[in-house]
């Protein structure tokens, strides 16, 4: 049996639902996504909150209720307040120029298949985004994508709690 120890939580659950769901082809799926994983765990240039906005933004459209609240509890955690959780999930803007242009991107681009538009792309460098900085962006959509479908593919049933609490995070 392979060890799940190098994995932060959310990544050893994907191992165990994998292991559970699929037996002796779960590890097939997870290499991947421990991949990918590994690659954003390093030091980049987005801070938490931004990679975790990110991955909310991109896993509104793969519609994975697990990934969701995961990665809701995750942006709470990182310093973004209930109500711009809240504007997060349902895809609006939150008031931060810069942020909001980056948001865009990786909304446009979770909705499409990738594809980005040249002036939602302008937009983000126009915003202070670098070249640099958009490609690690693009390495969050990732991980979420792979989590986000692989945990719709394993059917996987939400035992966490599923929306924020009430207004204002109480």
């Amino acid at each position: 049996a392979t060890s799940c120890q190098c994995l932060p939580r959310a990544g050893t659950y994907l191992v165990e639902v994998a292991q559970h769901q699929f037996v002796e082809g779960g590890w097939r799926l997870v290499q991947p996504y421990t991949s990918i994983r590994r690659a954003t765990g390093r030091p980049g240039t987005l801070d938490l909150p931004i990679r975790a906005a990110l991955m909310i933004a991109a896993a509104t459209a793969d519609d994975s209720a697990y990934a969701l609240a995961v990665i809701s509890m995750l942006a709470l955690r990182s310093g973004w307040r209930h109500d711009q959780v809240e504007a997060l999930l349902a895809g609006k803007d939150l008031g931060e120029k810069k942020s909001d242009a980056l948001l865009r991107v990786a909304r446009e681009a979770s909705a499409n298949s990738g594809r980005v538009s040249d002036a939602t792309w302008a937009g983000a460098v126009a915003s202070g985004w670098s070249d640099e900085q958009l490609a690690e962006a693009f390495a969050y959509l990732a991980l979420t994508v792979f989590a986000s479908y692989f945990l719709n593919y394993a059917a996987t049933e939400l035992d966490i709690p599923a929306a924020l609490s009430g207004p204002g995070g109480e």
